[in-house]
């Protein structure tokens, strides 16, 4: 079958139109054969020296693709047709090599669609088909690996300044144009650093043009190309970074206020070209240019965050207006991590100043001289304070929380000394206050990464600002007891127990009993109890409370050990010898108390 198969391609490539046609159609035939694929997968995989390879084929293909243009440039009434002709052969070959893993080069079958596109005698139908190929072609990973360093940068320019100055067999095809730049530039930039100061002015001027507010998709390729070009250039490029997003801010917090509730994709690749931006910025959160912040216009840029903080309230505040039916109903933003950690960063550079308030337009982009302007609050603790205390068990509260979490976590020093108490005050009333398990996830997390930030500042803290907090933190400790044994409450509450433990907190003997109640051990439980044996002694001769309130007494020499080993190591007290795993751990253990 091989042997009719290479006669086959012998003849595709023949001077006759009629005998390559009937070649190209037979071949399709011979490929559907299942025995012939095996044999060409193995020829081509073990790469055996004079025979049919999928290689040797495609190459037979590519003069094909010649050989019939040429013959058709003269025809005028069947001309689409033999191109489409062409194409629905090419494109049947590829699926064929492809249907049981890539078998062919990536880079031969990117070079031969480039060729044919780039050719201006071919840029009408078969122009626009094969540039569909291509797009397939692009999104196949092992392809990817094997084009080089150089047709990756000609895929770029050549669809780059076809979307500068579009030819008029692609006037329609704009979508597939930048999904071709979209994967151009994600492919190059993991094989090199993709550079050039023509990319910056391109997104700049295309990002302009093309935002109208109603073709999303298409902004939406760019920016998803935007962020991979940025991820790869910044490390080398970090100024034409930071001047390209201060050009682009205002434009994209205008895509940002348009956004269609359920084009989540779209604002992922905002959040995260504006995250980009904060770390060329600000990296590692920095604030001043000693510290390592840049930007090419300081009060520019500044006007840029203080924008985007208000747009992140304002999407946190449109939460409340979606309604929670029932209290079954479990809470859930919808928010992304992407946006949590992006206002953590927002609201660390925007807190430092402390500034109260920021004169901005209510049409923020607006030149018109009548614009009308707002005060809003920009930098106040007492605002994070504030929404805590004054918002309902809601979205809002929940979005808070996540975000406070976050920024304690990432920006430990972003808190002024003074506002640990106040905050620490704050969360245990709201641990205290609410019943949602949701919520009080949330609190807890936020205590816990609040506690974490505690810890690194301690010793930077004056012991008027850390006695009244410790006296706060006992009072969270035996809130968080309360939570343990709960379904979907007890690893985290076990977090912040042992969180809590690291800080040297002095808990009541009492306390202990709580691991009991917890349930089979899980890693946190076991977490809790190996810190809380670091740094206290085992309460032997605790009463521990049933769950049912009764007092369960303690009998025996170290009951508390016994019933450690018991929690840890349970033995079926039915089955003879039950007691004998214990006896022999207790008596192991005996002469450390």
């Amino acid at each position: 079958m091989s042997g009719e198969l290479s006669n086959l391609c012998l003849s595709l490539v023949s001077e006759k139109v009629t005998e390559r046609r009937s070649a190209a159609s037979k071949i399709l035939i011979q490929l559907g054969i299942p025995n012939v694929l095996n044999i060409l997968d193995e020829n081509t995989d073990s790469r055996r020296k004079k025979a049919l390879t999928w290689d040797i084929i495609f190459k037979k293909v590519e003069l094909f693709v010649e050989l019939e243009l040429d013959s058709i440039g003269q025809l005028t009434a069947t001309l689409k047709k033999r191109q489409q002709d062409i194409v629905t052969f090419v494109r049947a070959f590829l699926k064929k090599a492809d249907e049981r893993g890539p078998r062919l080069k990536g880079q031969d079958v990117v070079a031969h669609l480039m060729k044919i596109i780039k050719e201006p005698r071919h840029n009408c139908h078969i122009g626009v088909e094969y540039c569909k190929l291509l797009k397939n072609v692009l999104s196949v990973p092992v392809y990817q690996c094997d084009v080089t360093v150089k047709t990756w940068q000609d895929l770029i320019d050549t669809f780059v300044s076809f979307m500068e100055q579009m030819p008029l067999w692609l006037s329609n095809k704009q979508q597939l144009v930048a999904n071709i730049i979209l994967l151009s530039i994600e492919g190059a930039a993991a094989s090199y650093t993709v550079k050039g100061t023509k990319l910056f002015k391109f997104f700049e001027k295309v990002l302009t043009k093309t935002w109208n507010g109603s073709n999303f998709l298409l902004v939406e390729y760019f920016l998803a190309a935007l962020n991979a070009f940025v991820k790869s250039c910044a490390e080398d490029c970090r100024g034409q970074v930071c001047q390209l997003g201060e050009a682009l801010f205002p434009l994209l917090l205008q895509m940002w206020k348009k956004i269609q509730p359920g084009n989540s994709t779209f604002k992922d690749h905002l959040i995260q070209f504006m995250r980009l931006q904060i770390c060329a910025h600000h990296p590692l959160g920095a604030h001043e240019d000693e510290q390592g912040s840049w930007s090419s216009s300081v009060i520019h840029w500044k006007k840029c965050l203080h924008r985007l903080y208000e747009t992140i309230l304002a999407d946190i505040d449109q939460l409340k207006n979606k309604v929670v039916r029932a209290s079954s109903t479990k809470l859930d933003s919808g928010l992304t991590s992407q946006f949590l950690e992006l206002a953590a960063d927002v609201f660390h550079q925007v807190f430092w100043g402390q500034t109260t308030y920021h004169s901005v337009s209510s049409n923020q982009d607006s030149t018109e001289p009548g614009a009308k302007r707002q005060k809003i609050d920009i930098g106040s603790w007492e605002v994070c304070r504030d929404s805590l205390e004054n918002s309902p068990e809601n979205l809002v509260l929940l979005t808070w929380l996540q975000i406070l979490a976050s920024l304690f976590s990432k920006h430990p020093s972003s808190i002024p000394a003074t506002e640990f108490n106040p905050f620490f005050s704050m969360l245990h009333q709201l641990q205290t206050r609410h019943k949602r398990h949701e919520t009080i996830l949330s609190v807890l997390r936020c205590i816990e990464a609040l506690v974490h930030c505690f810890s690194k500042r301690r010793q930077q803290l004056d012991s008027l600002v850390i006695d009244p907090i410790n006296l706060t933190l006992k009072q969270i400790w035996l809130s968080a007891l309360r939570v343990i044994g709960i379904k979907h409450l007890t690893d985290c509450g076990f977090f912040l127990l042992t969180t809590l433990l690291k800080e040297h907190l002095q808990p009541d003997p009492d306390a202990f009993c709580v691991i009991f109640g917890s349930g089979i051990p899980s890693r946190t439980s076991v977490e809790f109890l190996a810190t809380y044996l670091q740094f206290h002694p085992l309460p032997e001769n605790v009463q521990s409370v049933s769950p049912v309130g009764f007092t369960v007494l303690s009998k025996g020499s170290f009951p508390s050990r016994h019933r450690l080993l018991k929690w840890i190591l349970p033995v079926d007290e039915e089955s003879d010898g039950t007691n004998e795993v214990l006896t022999f751990w207790a008596g192991k253990t005996a002469w450390r108390y």
